[in-house]
């Protein structure tokens, strides 16, 4: 009687772990884009607060030039207050949330008191997509 060693074979463990990897980079791109979303959706809240801020302290001073504050546990951006490019300080103000790492698909997100919002990517500042601002 010949006796049979049960074992897989060199071929069925390439496949297996060729699946394994598979599935895996699969999981790291879904949950890295999830995780970029949840990243902008904490800016934009931290935007909004920011806006409100600054609002609540114009109406309470009257001083437009008072800063808001603004938070700072933002994890990948920068935010900062700027007077609208176009228009007197008075009437616009926008909150800009500047990305640390210029990697991010949508680049800086910017709110203005007006309730516009735009994206800028270097220099070209465009209205924002409903990927960047949903």
């Amino acid at each position: 009687m010949r006796c049979r060693h049960a074992a897989f074979t060199l071929v069925e463990l390439t496949i297996a772990l060729a699946i394994a990897a598979l599935l895996t980079s699969t999981a790291i791109q879904t949950w890295s884009r999830h995780h970029e979303r949840a990243q902008r959706a904490a800016v934009q809240a931290a935007l909004v607060s920011t806006m409100v801020e600054w609002e609540r302290q114009y109406a309470r001073t009257g001083d437009s030039s008072a800063s808001a504050s603004v938070p700072n546990h933002i994890s990948g951006y920068h935010l900062i207050t700027n007077p609208c490019e176009d228009r007197a300080l008075v009437h616009c103000v926008e909150v800009v949330a500047q990305p640390v790492h210029p990697g991010t698909g949508c680049g800086s997100l910017i709110l203005r008191s007006t309730g516009e919002r735009f994206t800028q990517i270097g220099n070209a500042r465009q209205p924002a997509s409903r990927a960047c601002w949903p």
